[in-house]
């Protein structure tokens, strides 16, 4: 038995390295089709360049208030873990279950609240420290 034959019975091989061919085949038709290949990739990401917004101005507590969010984030979550965990327990009674459930879809919009209202604040002192500049 020759080399050929070796692999040409050996199926796991065989078929992984079909695998690998076809992958590294399929990889490069698409690159060749859409245009792209390493060379545009280094054109394109030279010419990107961002600008990273400084301000001049120090937002007094933002820390803190961070701190707050998340310990109060923190607390829902764990609430919310309760509920949930309460819900899906077989043990308790049906109706006990759908009361748990709606406890935890009100910790959900409670969480979507918080982090709603601490985007909108964040947003307006960052605003105002726009304006300062």
């Amino acid at each position: 038995m020759n080399i050929k034959e070796k692999f040409e019975n050996n199926p796991v091989i065989f078929g992984l390295t079909l695998m690998a061919i076809a992958f590294g085949t399929g990889i490069k038709a698409d690159s060749f089709l859409n245009g792209t290949n390493e060379h545009s990739f280094k054109k394109k990401s030279e010419g990107i360049t961002y600008e990273r917004i400084v301000y001049k101005c120090d937002i007094t507590g933002l820390s803190e208030l961070q701190k707050a969010h998340n310990a109060r984030l923190e607390i829902l979550q764990l609430r919310l873990l309760e509920f949930e965990t309460k819900a899906s327990n077989d043990t308790i009674i049906t109706s006990y279950q759908d009361k748990y459930l709606e406890s935890a879809k009100r910790v959900r919009e409670d969480m979507k609240t918080e982090n709603n209202e601490f985007r909108e604040l964040v947003k307006t002192l960052e605003t105002k420290c726009k304006k300062q500049v």
